[in-house]
């Protein structure tokens, strides 16, 4: 998954996801705490993956990711594309309203719009980009 696009919830906390992340995620994904202050939003094959590895974890590094899974929701869109989120998660990720749904290879992110607006400049500094290419060996 690669791209961004901007998203608004509704006043229920309903959000429509993109057409291109929800043919991309499939008819069932999961979406859990992230990193940096963003909600990672998993396909179920990437997903299932992350349970095995979790499950084949030694036990203190499963208990590290039990406020992780207890902070997972399974997500069905409807017939509109939309989805809930539980207002839990959106607090954590400091969501509300205008949101940026950001692809991330194999999963995506769902980003307070302001917090990512301000990442990405940071992000795409002449400097920082030449030392990602330099990391990657591009």
């Amino acid at each position: 998954m690669t791209g961004k696009q901007e998203c608004t919830f509704d006043p229920k906390g309903r959000l429509i996801v993109p057409a291109k992340y929800r043919e991309e995620l499939g008819a069932q994904f999961y979406i859990t705490p992230g990193l940096d202050g963003c909600l990672s939003v998993y396909p179920a094959a990437k997903w299932e993956t992350m349970m095995e590895k979790i499950a084949a974890a030694p036990r203190a590094v499963a208990r590290k990711a039990r406020y992780m899974l207890a902070n997972t929701v399974t997500c069905e869109p409807d017939k509109q594309g939309r989805i809930s989120v539980p207002q839990e998660l959106r607090d954590l990720a400091h969501l509300s309203g205008r949101v940026m749904f950001v692809g991330q290879f194999d999963y995506a992110e769902l980003w307070d719009l302001e917090t990512f607006q301000a990442e990405e400049q940071a992000g795409l500094d002449a400097a920082y980009l030449e030392d990602l290419y330099e990391e990657l060996q591009l």
